[in-house]
């Protein structure tokens, strides 16, 4: 095949999280309709019957851009799975791919409940995207595949419509995190550390003078800094300070609230919130030392900004997944991975490159 296909399925590339946690083609006992008289047949999704043909579209593309970018060697690799178990990467993609076009299938089936519909434009240029497809095809491609340009193009028109279904389902289900729930804040660590690391890995606390002498340096430490004038951002002066007293393991840090409670505890984590933007505290303690924070930023603008992103992302996903789901079970309950497939039929299509 020379022309590759935009498939929704483009979440393959990251095939784990399709196969373990998407449109739920669990594994059950049911083995309803896994087995086809004409041998073209791979599985039935809610009465109606997907052939070897649409199975292979799918199939293919994936295996151009797996090989493309891995090479050849890459059916054979072992993934860890959810269940600690291990299974070759052919494995997964083969359930990935059945999963993907259910997942199709589910999406077309509210097309019209979600207003979906191409207008004669956007037809013809989803007909000219399948026909260059299909021409990029070898014959042999075309027979082995059992392809025909009107299947071609109805599968270019089923993913392009289960993505505005998914867009328009995105677009009545926004999520919105506030500040507060995204919180990144930074600061600066001025740290005098009670403790030290063996050779050996053993972490051995210091003597009870040598803890006293940390503190006592804290103190001076803290006095120091009453002296530097330096802005809300800057933070050259109690850098500089800190190595001036040996302290290199004192850096600047961006943390979530969770984290800042968990690395330094609560004490100190309700004393960095009660201090504002450009604020010094006094000397704390934390159960590895003692400490002096300079407040940069609470709510550090850019890390907060960036971790909406990614709750946001896992959210939807989240969401999506559960819509899709429940649809699907809604079209047909049974369907379930590997039992409803026909697997004799399915294996005929080949994804690992076979050594003549």
């Amino acid at each position: 095949m020379k022309k590759q296909i935009r498939l929704t399925f483009a979440a393959l590339l990251v095939v784990l999280s399709l196969v373990l946690t998407s449109c739920g083609v669990g594994k059950t006992s049911d083995k309803e309709g896994t087995e086809s008289e004409d041998q073209t047949t791979v599985f039935t999704f809610g009465g109606t019957e997907v052939k070897k043909g649409e199975v292979c579209i799918y199939v293919n593309t994936v295996k151009e851009r797996y090989e493309l970018q891995y090479g050849d060697g890459v059916w054979d690799l072992e993934i860890a799975t959810g269940d600690a178990k291990k299974q070759n990467m052919e494995a997964l993609v083969r359930e990935a791919v059945i999963a993907e076009i259910v997942k199709v299938k589910t999406l077309n089936a509210h097309a019209e409940e979600y207003g979906v519909s191409f207008s004669e434009e956007e037809l013809a240029s989803i007909r000219e995207r399948a026909d260059a497809f299909f021409e990029g095809l070898t014959d042999e491609d075309k027979q082995s595949m059992e392809l025909d340009s009107d299947t071609v193009y109805r599968v270019f028109c089923e993913n392009e419509t289960a993505e505005e279904v998914k867009d328009r389902i995105l677009t009545d289900n926004q999520v919105e995190i506030s500040d507060e729930e995204a919180r990144m804040t930074r600061f600066f660590d001025m740290y005098f550390p009670c403790f030290h690391v063996s050779s050996t890995g053993v972490v051995e606390p210091y003597s009870a003078e040598k803890k006293k002498e940390q503190q006592a340096m804290a103190v001076a430490a803290a006095g120091e800094l009453a002296t530097i004038n330096i802005s809300d951002s800057e933070i050259t002066g109690i850098r500089d300070l800190a190595k001036s007293y040996g302290l290199y393991e004192s850096e600047e840090k961006t943390m979530s609230p969770e984290e800042i409670k968990e690395t330094y505890g609560e004490e100190i984590f309700q004393e960095l919130y009660n201090m504002e933007n450009g604020q010094y505290s006094g000397v704390m303690e934390s159960e590895y030392g003692y400490h002096i924070f300079h407040m940069l930023e609470l709510t550090a603008r850019e890390a907060t900004d960036e971790k909406k992103d990614r709750m946001r992302e896992i959210m939807t996903d989240d969401m999506l997944k559960d819509v899709i789901l429940r649809w699907q079970k809604e079209i047909d309950k049974k369907f379930s991975y590997p039992d409803s497939v026909d697997m004799e039929v399915y294996n005929t299509i080949e994804i690992k490159t076979t050594e003549e």
